[in-house]
C-alpha cells in the first residue's frame, strides 16, 4: 500500500513539474526582445567612509593626506603597471592613478586616495599637477 501511494506521488510530482515548465515556456522572441542589454561585466563599486570633495577644492597643500572624490570618468590612459582615468565633476577634472583595472568611460564614481604632485618645469615656470593615487585597500574592497 505504501509502495502504491509513493508511486503516484512520484507520478504526480513528474506530471505537476512538466505541466508546470510546459505552460511557462515563453516564445524566444517575446521574452528575449522585453530583457534590458546587461553588461558583460559588472561595474567596480568604490566605496569611501570619507566626505567627498569637491575635485577643484583637492590642492597642492594637501599632498601625501587620503581624501574622496566623485565624479564621471571622461578619459582612460593604459599604463605598463596600471592606469590613469580622469574624474569630472562640476567643479573640474582631476586624474586618479591605479593599479587595478580602470572603470569604464561615463561610469559614476567615488574614489579614495593620496593626493600626489608631480613638478613639470618648463624654463623656471612650474606647470606641475596634482593627481591622486587611488589607495590599493579601495580597490579590493569591491571584490570581496
Amino acid at each position: 500500500m505504501k509502495t502504491r501511494s509513493f508511486y503516484a506521488w512520484l507520478w504526480g510530482s513528474i506530471f505537476f513539474g512538466v505541466t508546470l515548465t510546459s505552460g511557462c515556456a515563453v516564445s524566444e522572441s517575446g521574452f528575449e526582445a522585453s530583457m534590458p542589454d546587461i553588461p558583460a561585466s559588472l561595474p567596480t563599486v568604490r566605496l569611501t567612509n570619507r566626505s567627498v570633495l569637491e575635485i577643484d577644492s583637492v590642492a597642492a597643500e594637501q599632498v601625501d593626506q587620503t581624501v574622496a572624490i566623485a565624479g564621471t570618468v571622461t578619459q582612460r590612459v593604459a599604463l605598463l603597471d596600471g592606469w590613469l582615468y580622469q574624474v569630472s565633476d562640476d567643479s573640474g577634472s582631476l586624474w586618479v592613478l591605479t593599479h587595478s583595472s580602470a572603470p569604464a568611460l561615463d561610469e559614476a564614481v567615488t574614489v579614495e586616495g593620496i593626493v600626489r604632485y608631480e613638478a613639470i618645469v618648463v624654463e623656471e615656470i612650474d606647470a606641475g599637477e596634482i593627481y591622486l593615487e587611488e589607495t590599493a585597500d579601495q580597490q579590493r574592497e569591491a571584490q570581496r
